[in-house]
């Protein structure tokens, strides 16, 4: 398999702990067998490094878990006066950043020919928990609440969770059947819990039954938890590049980000809850639901991106709340090379797109792209070849020679304005503001029919 390389003056102990941190790939030393890493701690390539796995079917699994309280810790040093604990230091600890990588490439990644598999995991879960917050005021209840509020409003998090960064670095895999994928988890939850313990609590912080420090802390929650950002990233090849060499590759991202209100009122206790408990839990729930969270499976922004010749396959699938892009490829370029090859890409969200700028070559053969939306004015050749194009947005799409069929999912032909160009060979499309020019298309298929065209 491979071996560990470990200094002179590291131990074993040493090593392992240092594992936990995240598994440094320096330390590997690849064979021309089928290498197999596996990290539950994640995989880290320094930057100016490169990693040379050579031949034989490498497996490189990186995976990462960050579960945390929205990076809110309250430290509290406690001494012992006259045999009674006194609280006497006590300081508030907030997280600014929040990152998650299956596998950070800041160097170069060689896996040499053979079916080489890269799979990087990542998973981040924040919880704003109003009991957490309750039970950090009753521990700094001498503290003045109207610095604590400045001190949140102040605060921006950002949650960064990548399945695989190669962003500004390099993955070749060389020839033979290999698979990148990249698959990013990232959520905010909270979980606002009002009863009559809580209450209690709350009471002796403030007591008088309405405060304005605690109503002041209440909204000061709300700011900090409402600017938040949490983005999930699949793969992350921002100024990147991901060649993967001659045969039947097959590069696949997925991306979920959520941000959700959990509320338990236990019922009966609830109603005995006071409003400043209920405000503070209340305003907990509130400002994760304006949180802002956004899905990319597969960030191309300014990366290359090769599959070279073969049969290959792309797909991205993103999931969110606010904002979901399964192929960012703004100012990005991607080559499939030649062979019959599939790209299919799909976003879901309040503001969604399957494939967003740049350009797309598909190279000669039978391709087809699947996507249910397009954006930034996407530029898509396919080829030469009998091709199949699933999409409507802001595009250009060429079809290439041979028989291409263009399909635009569920509009009706009465829902566009089509404008035919020179010989019929240029069509465009118009729907609430948003064209898309074509060219080379022989078929154009639509919910309710299709219609050919000669030239």
């Amino acid at each position: 398999m491979c071996q560990l390389l470990l200094p002179d003056f590291c131990e074993v102990v040493n090593y392992k702990e240092n594992l936990m941190r995240s598994l440094n790939l320096r330390q590997v030393k690849f064979t021309n067998k089928a290498d197999q890493i596996n990290s539950d701690y994640g995989i880290t390539i320094p930057k100016h490094y490169q990693i040379n796995t050579r031949n034989g079917a490498d497996k490189i699994i990186g995976k990462k878990e960050i579960s945390d309280d929205f990076g809110i810790e309250l430290s509290v040093e406690i001494v012992e006066t006259d045999h009674v604990p006194t609280i006497f230091n006590r300081e508030f600890i907030i997280t600014k950043e929040v990152n998650t990588d299956g596998i950070k490439n800041k160097g170069i990644i060689n896996t040499g020919n053979g079916a080489d598999k890269i799979t990087g995991v990542a998973k981040t879960d924040l919880s704003a928990n109003a009991i957490i917050i309750f039970q950090a005021l009753a521990l700094a209840k001498t503290t003045d609440t109207a610095v604590i509020s400045n001190l949140f409003t102040s605060v921006e998090l950002n949650a960064t969770t990548d399945g695989i960064d190669n962003s500004y670095s390099h993955i070749n895999t060389g020839n033979g059947k290999d698979y990148i994928s990249g698959f990013a988890d990232a959520s905010i939850t909270a979980v606002a819990i009002a009863n009559a313990d809580i209450s209690a609590i709350v009471d002796d912080i403030t007591q008088t039954p309405n405060s304005e420090n605690l109503t002041a802390f209440a909204q000061a929650i709300t700011v900090s938890i409402a600017q938040a950002k949490i983005i999930a990233k699949g793969i992350n090849n921002t100024k990147g590049r991901i060649s993967t060499g001659n045969d039947d590759d097959t590069i696949c991202g997925k991306a979920t980000s959520v941000n959700s209100t959990f509320s338990e009122t236990f019922a009966g206790t609830f109603v005995t809850a006071t409003p400043n408990s209920q405000a503070v839990a209340e305003a907990v729930a509130n400002a994760v639901a304006e949180t802002e969270d956004m899905a990319i499976a597969i960030d191309n922004q300014k990366g290359l991106i090769n599959t070279g010749n073969g049969n290959d396959h792309i797909i991205a699938i993103a999931e969110a709340r606010n904002k979901a892009i399964a192929i960012n490829n703004t100012h990005g370029l991607i080559n499939t090379g030649n062979g019959n090859d599939t790209i299919i890409a799909n976003a879901t969200s309040n503001e969604s797109y399957s494939i967003f700028g740049g350009h797309i070559n598909m190279g000669n053969g039978n391709d087809q792209l699947k996507a249910s939306n397009f954006g930034g004015g996407v530029n898509i050749n396919m080829g030469n070849g009998d091709d199949f194009v699933v999409g409507f947005g802001e595009a250009t799409l060429n079809g290439g020679s041979g028989f291409d069929i263009l399909n635009v999912g569920t509009y009706n032909i009465e829902d566009f304005q089509i404008n035919l160009g020179t010989n019929n060979n240029q069509v465009t499309f118009e729907l609430n503001n948003i064209i898309m020019n074509t060219i080379g298309f022989e078929q154009f298929d639509f919910a309710n029919g299709s219609f050919n065209i000669n030239f």
